[in-house]
């Protein structure tokens, strides 16, 4: 119908919540397909990292997960997101998260459960080459 399900909201001012975004599958398994967004300004968490990716229901538009920025000090978590379906075949779809790094810092591409949050698998490569977009 075109009707507005939902408004989706991130940390106060200018965190670029949206900038990235993908299908998440049915993260939480009730039937109805999820998102995952990327706010890759969010300045809420540790000194030195941005960012925060999370995964809202598309069911009510609410928080089911929340990441920010872990790895880095000059990281950017949420450059980059994507669903991934069943990864551990567990029956929940996961997702995928890039913290994309720069100058000498690592960039890491981590896949989190839909069943806890954890992460499931992380690669890293040096500073930022492209890698994970």
């Amino acid at each position: 119908s075109g009707a507005k399900l939902f408004t989706l909201k991130g940390g106060p001012g200018e965190d670029g919540l949206g900038t990235t975004l993908d299908a998440a599958g049915d993260v939480d398994g009730d039937g109805t397909p999820d998102l995952v967004v990327g706010a890759p300004a969010d300045q809420r968490y540790l000194p030195g990292r941005l960012g925060t990716a999370w995964v809202f229901s598309g069911k009510t538009g609410a928080a089911l997960y929340e990441w920010p920025a872990a790895g880095n000090l000059n990281g950017t978590q949420g450059w980059a997101v994507a669903g991934a379906g069943d990864v551990n075949l567990d029956g929940y779809d996961d997702v995928v998260v890039t913290e994309e790094g720069y100058g000498q810092v690592d960039t890491y591409v981590r896949t989190y459960s839909g069943f806890d949050g954890s992460v499931l698998r992380e690669l890293s490569a040096p500073h930022w080459n492209g890698f994970g977009l």
